[in-house]
């Protein structure tokens, strides 16, 4: 988010820059922490990231998606993207967390 930009304005920005999309439906999945012992810039201190996850219905082709961010994009069925090696654990926590809470109310 830029500062003085609404939630809502920064979700939409966000959604056209890296998807090139317009977004057609999304739901709110939770608050995550991301800590990092490092950083980008190299120095001796670590990062805190805060992400606001939301579930996206897109209607595109992974072909179209812009490259700049991101380069190798994927479909994956949900329990084949927490058992693959080359997913990232935090990109796996926004499915893991969403099982969880599905066992606590069965």
């Amino acid at each position: 988010m830029l500062k003085g930009e609404a939630l809502e304005v920064a979700f939409a920005r966000l959604i056209k820059a890296e998807l090139n999309s317009a977004l057609i439906r999304s739901s709110f999945k939770g608050v995550y922490q991301h800590f990092y012992d490092d950083n980008v810039s190299g120095e001796s201190f670590g990062t805190h990231y805060i992400v606001l996850a939301y579930e996206i219905l897109l209607d595109c082709d992974l072909g179209s998606l812009p490259t700049e961010q991101h380069s190798n994009y994927k479909w994956f069925e949900e329990d084949k993207l927490l058992q693959d090696k080359n997913v990232h654990l935090h990109s796996k926590w926004y499915f893991q967390k969403e099982k969880e809470a599905d066992k606590a109310f069965c």
